[in-house]
């Protein structure tokens, strides 16, 4: 494969999506790479909600996640193997040694390229893609072996790059109490604690918002088995979900949060009064409280992102904590467990992966901006106008 000699890469100084600049460099080479080190043309990428607040110099929460400047943005990503440094592999067994590529191969980057298994700790998020170190909105980028992981061979590249971050995310939503499974099918779900009067006798998963981890929880929730009920203040992002899934969603089980602002009254209702056995919880400050109300006892709130604010307003306006929002009283009451989820390792990256390939889960994609058009994309992300996930094409 002949290579460019300059290669383009977007580049923040976390200064807002407005002020992106696409800066040029040198191109990497074969002769540029040490051993075990990978040489991938990018081919496409995927934005997260992350990406546009590392940008817009909001991403605050991890003090092991401190951006560098003129940061190269985003962490998912799709490319093709153009070169292999050496022939030596990683020392940790835990990895994909780089020997189990060859060039041509169509890969996946991994976020977090040194968290393998297990827990998540400080140490991974340092050396995070595209938050603490440069990330994929370039043409051409050197991974180390542990920063890739094989394709799925049955999705479009555009599908494919949604995949590491959003898809990981869900997965371990709604696998983290579970035994990773090494085999091609994890079937096993949470037993539901629904009783005599609830005739539906699948655990039930609540999805707030139609973005790509909502989406994505969807439609491995549906495969593993649940009944999945899915919010939004869109009727039409309702109706695409409901078109998308006809046998697997009733209406019911949609609700539009705008409408029916006691959102969390119908869930109960809807489930004769058992509640979510899992919630993913994306909208924060707002959403929280109703969460809580609508949660199984003994269920499990998966705290995964906060687009309706980060602060409680009665917090703010309070006096003497008068009106506070308690959460140890919230979380009691239910018995609920409440877990904050920051994607996770790559054996259950791998483990995901192996589910979509075998149950041919293609990923929801919105739309795809070209290269040039990166600013455009991530103003259509920030401003949540998206369903499912939203693509750059960086090259064919």
């Amino acid at each position: 494969m002949s290579l460019p000699a300059e290669t383009k890469s977007w580049t923040t100084n976390l200064d807002g999506i407005s002020s992106l600049e696409l800066a040029t460099s040198k191109t990497p080479t074969a002769a540029d790479l040490q051993p075990g080190q990978i040489l991938v043309k990018i081919l496409a990428v995927s934005l997260n909600y992350k990406d546009a607040e590392i940008i817009n110099g909001l991403f605050k929460h991890h003090k092991s996640s401190i951006a560098p400047p003129d940061l190269i943005p985003c962490g998912d990503s799709v490319g093709v193997v153009v070169a292999i440094g050496g022939s030596a592999g990683p020392a940790n067994q835990d990895f994909t040694p780089s020997f189990s590529f060859t060039p041509g191969d169509r890969v996946l980057s991994v976020a977090y390229p040194l968290y393998a298994t297990g827990p998540t700790l400080p140490k991974y998020l340092a050396a995070g893609v595209g938050s603490a170190v440069n990330g994929v909105l370039t043409e051409y980028r050197i991974f180390p072996p542990e920063g890739l992981v094989c394709c799925p061979s049955h999705l479009s590249d555009a599908e494919a790059c949604t995949l590491p971050i959003a898809g990981t995310t869900a997965w371990m939503a709604l696998r983290w109490q579970l035994p990773l499974v090494h085999g091609p099918e994890p079937v096993q779900v949470l037993e539901s604690g629904g009783d005599s009067t609830n005739t539906d006798s699948r655990p039930t998963l609540l999805l707030q918002g139609t973005g790509g981890v909502s989406i994505f929880g969807l439609q491995f929730g549906l495969a593993l088995g649940y009944r999945c009920f899915l919010t939004s203040s869109s009727d039409d992002k309702l109706a695409r979900a409901r078109s998308l899934y006809p046998a697997g969603l009733r209406d019911t089980d949609l609700i539009n949060y705008r409408t029916t602002p006691q959102w969390s009254i119908a869930i109960q209702e809807a489930t004769y009064g058992h509640g979510a056995d899992l919630i993913f919880e994306n909208g924060g400050a707002a959403t929280t409280p109703q969460s809580f109300a609508c949660v199984a006892f003994g269920g499990t709130i998966a705290s995964i992102g906060y687009v309706g604010g980060k602060y409680d307003q009665i917090q703010s306006l309070a006096e003497n904590d008068v009106g506070r929002l308690n959460i140890n009283v919230l979380a009691l009451s239910k018995n609920a467990t409440i877990k904050g989820m920051l994607n996770g390792p790559k054996d259950r990256l791998e483990e995901m992966l192996r589910f979509v390939q075998h149950h041919q889960i293609r990923p929801v994609v919105d739309v795809v901006y070209p290269f040039e058009e990166a600013r455009e994309a991530l103003s259509y992300l920030w401003e949540g106008r998206h369903f499912g996930k939203v693509v750059i094409r960086v090259s064919e």
